[in-house]
């Protein structure tokens, strides 16, 4: 029996598939993370950041996406430079970040955080964000995991 194609051939498409399905997972997860952040002045939502073969350590006090809509678009725009057999990160670098994740809030909560025109508003319970009680990172990386096992 003989190969009516050279069995090399198919190194493109499945390269190009391993790229697809990696752009999909990585797509979920992107959004799973945004969806699942707490959003106060969006500076949390607006700092995860995708990056492709390095990790990008920086955050910005000052970029708020209170939506995830554009932090969503520059992931995505990123993502379309993936090579197969990369390595894409996801990550926050936001210096309250293992609070959100691992809480770590006063518990209990002392005064609750200012907010102007309805003064000490609590955010926490329990030592953790009330939008995001079970972490955001860890949330999503479970339904990622059980999405695509």
């Amino acid at each position: 029996m003989s190969w009516t194609n050279n069995p090399v051939n198919f190194i493109a498409q499945i390269e190009k598939d391993l790229c697809d399905h990696q752009k999909k997972i990585a797509t979920d997860a992107l959004r799973g993370v945004i969806e699942a952040s707490p959003v106060d002045t969006g500076a949390f939502k607006g700092n995860h950041r995708l990056s492709i073969n390095s990790r990008d350590m920086g955050f910005d006090a000052n970029s708020s996406d209170k939506t995830g809509s554009s932090t969503l678009a520059k992931g995505l725009s990123i993502l379309s430079q993936l090579v197969p057999f990369s390595r894409v990160y996801i990550q926050n670098n936001a210096p309250y970040g293992p609070a959100l994740e691992y809480g770590g809030y006063s518990n209990p909560v002392k005064n609750g955080s200012w907010v102007k025109g309805k003064g000490h508003v609590i955010k926490s319970v329990g030592g953790f964000s009330k939008q995001a009680p079970l972490g955001i990172y860890g949330v999503t990386f479970t339904l990622i995991k059980e999405k695509y096992k």
